[in-house]
């Protein structure tokens, strides 16, 4: 018994946080629950005197309002507007009826301002006003039946006409009082419960940015330290190796010239990736500071990729490592671009060094498709791979795979900067064990 109470008691077609909408179900569903036990001591009251005093419309009216509600207690799936309805027309019945059989006597001017006060708390200020107006319909209706007699054998029957009249339309400003400024009041709290509501989504969606950006702040204020933990050492090894054999050169500790040719070498190779670990992070601190600028010209790309080729013709990074352009698409040296011809070089040198560091056996493949009015580009490993942790971080500051590995953990970052800035996107596929593929498109004609 006690888990049905609380079941009928407690409202289901809103929550706490829909403001209003759920405190008036709240309070229906309450005032329906006392109803039920001090309705149900005066309906036994009022029957028995009704019958007893031959009252038949009364009985009659008030058993269907009992029931009626008694029934919408009862089931309690019945939805709730409907229940708003049955409660809220009973009471307007009732009004009728008692008027009718018992004048101005019993109840009824009492049912029917209480109908124009259910109307205006339960349907707002249209049921407030379309309340007032079915109760003056209902005086007039009692007014004419005086009029013409037809309510004889009712106590109405009684009252003069003009008496009626001049008594009931007293009464119909209080059902206006009392129902139209209660509807505006609701009406009122609801605005103010929906502005306070919206206020508070507001301001957790603001914390909710605020925090997150608080962690990617603290993030990024985590990867910058690794970075500069990392960098000394970056940074250190080139120089190191540049001092060391220039130091050897430079004192003529080294006689044979194959020997000599094998140190000059080293000595560009790490001045070379130091100059492009400077430029890196130049390009970073441009992007970070939305400075980074293009520089749209027409170029052949034919030339572009010869260029390249010349260019890693003598890198290896291992005997079973090899680099293969595809000729038969590169052989187009006449396909000619419209787009900065240095940032494509720098996109295309970041995702093959990208390769050449986790590719230890197999194939490195660069290669493009023709898709209209973008260029399709592919740089395919058959590395270690990305770990699927990782795939979600791939393209952000800082953030290296293998933190073994060489390099400041800006290329891929970068090259997505880039890609954007020209008007493409970058992104890939890769399976752990089994390499990788990037893929990015750049237009054939981007705007100056």
């Amino acid at each position: 018994m006690k888990r049905w109470i609380i079941d009928r008691l407690t409202p289901n077609n809103y929550n706490l946080n829909e403001g209003i909408e759920y405190w008036k179900e709240y309070i229906f569903l309450r005032v329906l629950f006392l109803f039920l036990i001090f309705g149900g001591i005066a309906y036994g009251f009022g029957v028995v005197w009704s019958i007893q005093f031959k009252y038949f419309l009364v009985a009659g009216v008030v058993s269907i309002a009992y029931c009626s509600i008694l029934l919408v207690i009862i089931f309690h799936q019945v939805p709730l507007k409907i229940k708003y309805y049955v409660v809220t027309y009973m009471a307007l019945f009732l009004g009728v009826s008692l008027l009718i059989s018992l004048g101005t006597d019993g109840a009824g001017f009492i049912y029917l301002i209480g109908y124009s006060i259910l109307a205006a708390l339960l349907f707002g200020l249209r049921g407030a006003v379309i309340s007032v107006i079915v109760n003056l319909l209902v005086i007039l209706f009692i007014g004419l039946g005086l009029w013409y007699n037809l309510f004889d054998n009712y106590r109405i029957s009684l009252m003069e006409p003009s008496h009626w009249f001049v008594l009931s339309f007293n009464i119909l400003p209080m059902s206006a009082v009392a129902s139209i400024p209660l509807a505006l009041v609701v009406k009122g709290l609801k605005q103010i419960i929906d502005s306070l509501k919206a206020l508070q989504r507001s301001l957790e969606i603001n914390i909710e940015q605020l925090n997150e950006a608080k962690e990617k702040a603290e993030e990024s204020d985590h990867l910058k330290s690794m970075f500069l933990a990392n960098i000394s050492h970056e940074v250190r090894t080139p120089l190191n190796a540049i001092l060391g054999y220039s130091e050897l050169l430079m004192n003529e500790m080294v006689d044979e010239e194959q020997e000599k040719r094998k140190y000059y070498r080293i000595v560009f190779q790490n001045g070379q990736y130091l100059l492009e670990m400077i430029d890196n992070l130049l390009d970073a601190s441009l992007i970070e500071s939305h400075q980074l600028t293009t520089h749209s010209d027409y170029f052949q790309l034919g030339d572009l990729i010869e260029e390249i080729k010349n260019l890693y013709k003598s890198k290896k990074n291992g005997e079973n490592v090899e680099l293969r352009f595809v000729e038969d698409l590169f052989s187009c040296s006449e396909l000619a671009l419209k787009s900065d011809r240095k940032r494509i070089k720098q996109i295309l040198i970041n995702l093959i060094n990208n390769a050449y560091k986790f590719t230890f056996n197999g194939l490195i493949e660069v290669g493009y498709d023709d898709a209209g009015d973008f260029l399709l580009f592919y740089v395919k490993d058959t590395g270690i791979g990305i770990p699927e942790v990782n795939k979600k971080h791939i393209f952000r500051r800082f953030v290296k795979v293998d933190q073994l590995k060489g390099g400041a953990g800006l290329g891929l970052s970068i090259s997505k900067s880039l890609i954007e800035s020209l008007g493409g996107k970058i992104w890939f596929e890769s399976t752990e064990g089994a390499g990788t593929t990037f893929f990015f498109s750049l237009p054939k004609k981007q705007e100056a």
